[in-house]
């Protein structure tokens, strides 16, 4: 008997790959003749045996996906990346190209002669919304849009032209449907390190990984986001074309104070009160120790970091105060700003997207009547036509301020900050930057290369 095993089927074979039996990982197949009515072993074995594993078979072939495994001393490894493939004829296995993203207890459906691998989790208990697809005739990886609930241990089925993920490893989750493309061009490079990946710089900041993908921006007027003091814009569909390291959390006092002198005082508060053009001062600043290019996010990137893969414009599991008590600081729990991460991260691990300090994008502000102008490729907007926004600060002038043109034009503030009612804390919300500094707003980075 096995636990944790994998199983397809060819339509007229039933093959059951892998799982634990006594304790160990096991590396054999097991076959049901569904004509016979019989069950036989194949001759060859799993080169890698693995439980908590995805299967599919495609064309005369069985692909297994990820998983773990279990040594014979009883240790258990970390989640596998690798592609193992049966050839039931010549009862043969041979591998395929690695994973982009490591992981255990994913779903594996067939669509269109490409495999969606979605879902799943890490060892560490987090579960993953990503969704990464596999062109067995190019052998090639790309990236779909992520699954609004991450989960593990999910069914993946296809009906009605669509992939439907049910169930796993989710307090009640739903049911959600997923309309894959028909043109390769539609998906994305799987650039870039695993989703979670994360690593930290010289000051101590923490930065993640955020993965390419594309996301519908904004929400409609009249929808139940809607606040009349929330400047809401007509959704767009906006494709990141490259992934990008995004901080942990806001920038806090205790790190930006390692590189610009003055008063730390509580350390892990977010550092707020701060002009553009010190914001851009501590930017340069960074950039210079590290040797790397520190920015601002774009609005678009912003927002698609904040809803981590999820159509919901909160990353809570449901609309309630209770539910926004859990992720945020908001006028309704809190009357001064507050440590960073002391509330739930989103499923990309980041904190404090919603609430406590807002955050301060690289956009220039624009209204919604003219947001037709924002980029849909994760670019950030930028009034001034003579100073490219993508220029690093030493390309542009110290003396620009708030109100005129250039670097330190008002800018957007999103996501609600600790003052904020209920409504305007969200993926949505959206605030002019219009006075030199505000005691609530702070900032997140954006490191560009990887």
């Amino acid at each position: 008997s096995v636990l944790g095993h994998a199983a397809a089927t060819d339509g007229h074979s039933i093959y059951v790959i892998g799982g634990i039996s006594n304790g160990r990982s096991n590396d054999r197949v097991f076959i049901y003749n569904t004509s016979s009515k019989r069950w036989h072993e194949a001759n060859s074995r799993m080169p890698k045996p693995a439980y908590n594993i995805a299967a599919i078979e495609l064309a005369d072939r069985i692909y297994v996906f990820g998983g773990r495994q279990i040594s014979s001393n009883g240790n258990r490894s970390k989640a596998l990346d690798d592609v193992q493939i049966f050839h039931p004829r010549v009862d043969q296995w041979t591998s395929g190209p690695r994973m982009p993203t490591a992981r255990i207890a994913a779903a594996a459906v067939e669509f269109e002669g490409m495999i969606y691998v979605i879902g799943g989790g890490l060892v560490s208990g987090e579960l993953l919304s990503i969704n990464e697809v596999f062109i067995p005739s190019q052998s090639l990886w790309l990236r779909g849009n992520p699954m609004p609930t991450p989960r593990s241990h999910l069914g993946i089925v296809s009906v009605r032209g669509g992939l439907l993920a049910v169930g796993g490893t989710r307090k009640s989750p739903a049911n959600e449907l997923y309309q894959p493309v028909y043109n390769l061009s539609d998906l994305s490079p799987a650039d870039g390190p695993p989703v979670g990946s994360t690593k930290t710089n010289s000051i101590g900041v923490k930065m993640v990984w955020i993965p390419s993908g594309r996301f519908e921006f904004g929400a409609a007027k009249n929808s139940r986001a809607e606040n009349s003091s929330t400047q809401f814009v007509t959704p767009r569909k906006i494709n990141i074309k490259r992934g990008f390291w995004i901080s942990q959390t806001e920038i806090t006092r205790g790190a930006y104070h390692k590189l610009v002198s003055g008063d730390v005082g509580k350390p892990n508060l977010p550092r707020t009160n701060l002009t553009i053009e010190q914001i851009y001062d501590f930017l340069e600043k960074l950039s210079k120790v590290e040797g790397a290019h520190y920015r601002l996010p774009s609005e678009t990137e912003w927002e698609y970091a904040c809803r981590a893969g999820s159509e919901r414009i909160r990353y809570s599991d449901n609309f309630t105060k209770s539910g926004l008590s859990d992720i945020a600081w908001y006028s309704e729990n809190s009357v001064a700003l507050r440590p960073v991460a002391s509330k739930l991260p989103n499923s990309w691990l980041l904190y404090d997207m919603l609430g406590n300090a807002g955050e301060i994008c690289k956009d220039d502000w624009l209204d919604a009547k003219h947001y037709s102008k924002v980029p849909l490729d994760g670019r950030a907007y930028n009034s001034s036509k003579d100073i490219p926004l993508t220029l690093p600060y030493e390309a542009t002038s110290r003396n620009y301020r708030i109100g005129t043109q250039g670097p330190f034009k008002n800018k957007v503030v999103r996501g609600g900050d600790v003052a904020s009612p209920q409504l305007q804390v969200s993926a949505v919300s959206r605030q002019p930057f219009t006075q030199l500094r505000h005691p609530n707003y702070g900032f997140r980075i954006v490191k560009e290369d990887y």
